[in-house]
């Protein structure tokens, strides 16, 4: 069972440090970023999750200085419920932050603290929280069916700081 704690630990490393590695291979993620992108985001459907990473330089340039050295730095994770779209599986392994798919707007801000983004668009609500120093989560429910569709976790970067999220 993937554990999402474990991979908000690991946000900051290089896809080459061998614990991230290790660990990935052990919850059957092989793939693993490559190319010419600067962010590359890795799609595991039938895990429920994405993996974004995001090129070194550029890291440090939005983000700030990674953990360690390498190529391709993890900057986030994207947590499906099956509700999200037709593609995914739902997330089956321990979601972060005692964080729960069932969980409506309120529940949500229960386990998080009050928003500091609260949008609304187009049929969807979309909610950003400060987990801690470094890390954001947002989350979106359907208007209309309360239930989380997603969380997102990621490093802070600079779009949250321009926006005034931190």
């Amino acid at each position: 069972m993937i554990d999402g704690n474990r991979l908000v630990d690991l946000l900051g490393h290089s896809s080459a440090q061998a614990s991230l590695a290790r660990y990935l291979t052990d919850a059957g993620m092989i793939e693993r970023p490559q190319g010419p992108d600067l962010v590359q985001y890795l799609d595991f459907d039938d895990l429920g999750l994405a993996l974004i990473f995001t090129v070194a330089s550029v890291y440090r340039e939005e983000i700030g200085e990674p953990r360690d050295d390498g190529h391709w730095i993890l900057s986030g994770i994207h947590f499906y419920n099956r509700h999200q779209n037709g593609q995914n599986d739902k997330f089956a392994g321990v979601l972060p932050y005692e964080l729960s798919f069932e969980f409506n707007r309120v529940r949500t801000a229960a386990a998080l603290g009050t928003p500091i983004v609260d949008e609304e668009d187009d049929g969807y609500v979309m909610n950003t929280f400060r987990a801690d120093n470094e890390i954001v989560v947002t989350t979106s429910t359907a208007v209309d069916h309360g239930e989380a569709l997603w969380f997102k976790v990621e490093k802070i970067d600079k779009f949250h700081k321009e926006r005034g999220d931190v």
